[in-house]
């Protein structure tokens, strides 16, 4: 019989990532579309190997509230706030929401998309349509025009941490965990994070003797063409 979970270990723990970033496209790009296919793929993997076990990430989420365009009903307001216009050009900035839900620090999860090549590089192409004007000089080397300018991603993977945490809405020391299961509380928290099975990490669920029976089979990498069924509006 198992014993119930008393201590989870940092490497374990669970923690949300929820990024408000200022972005901008050429005009005859749809920024919806180009987002998906940015986020949605990219990367070869760590080594060619799986890099879900080391990434961590359980679920993440994208969102582009475009300049100029109103609000989709319902709800009847806005929930994000546009940034403002580049100061410079007067141009719109696009808002891109991103949200994940990961394992372990916010360090060893974000190094494990810098560390490889692949996924850098798919993140350089991020900084490109981030404009900070306004927010930080570009020569700073944590702004994302400093970060391209001194090689990217790949070679200032601190640098592009700080530029994530400068639009980071969330706590990355705040843990995911069940309510009111919480012994040592952080004090004030922003806001309660959820977690059905705390501890329950990508890498344990993937692990191919321990893990959940047949995962690599199930969810294979390279993934596998799926077809989701239909979902009803209420």
């Amino acid at each position: 019989m198992a014993d119930a979970i008393t201590k989870v270990a940092a490497p374990d723990e669970q923690h949300m990532l929820f990024l408000g970033l200022p972005i901008v496209f050429k005009p005859d790009t749809d920024p919806t579309t180009a987002v998906m296919g940015l986020l949605g793929g990219g990367g070869d993997g760590v080594a060619g190997a799986d890099p879900r076990p080391a990434t961590g990430v359980h679920f993440f989420m994208t969102y582009v509230l475009l300049a100029g365009m109103p609000q989709p009903a319902p709800p009847p307001f806005p929930m994000f706030q546009l940034p403002p216009v580049n100061p410079e050009t007067k141009e719109p900035r696009h808002l891109l929401v991103v949200m994940s839900i990961y394992d372990a620090d916010f360090g060893p999860y974000i190094g494990a998309f810098t560390a490889d090549q692949g996924f850098a590089g798919e993140l350089d192409k991020l900084l490109k349509i981030i404009d900070e004007t306004g927010f930080i000089d570009p020569s700073d080397p944590t702004s994302a025009k400093g970060i391209i300018a001194n090689g990217g991603t790949f070679q200032n993977p601190d640098a592009f941490v700080q530029l994530l945490m400068r639009y980071n809405w969330s706590d990355p020391t705040l843990p995911g965990s069940i309510l009111g299961s919480t012994v040592n509380p952080p004090p004030n928290p922003k806001f309660f994070l959820g977690a059905t099975f705390p501890g329950l990490t990508i890498a344990k669920l993937l692990n191919t003797t321990t893990g959940y029976p047949g995962a690599s089979q199930l969810w294979p990498y390279p993934p596998v063409g799926i077809t989701y069924a239909p979902s009803t509006k209420p």
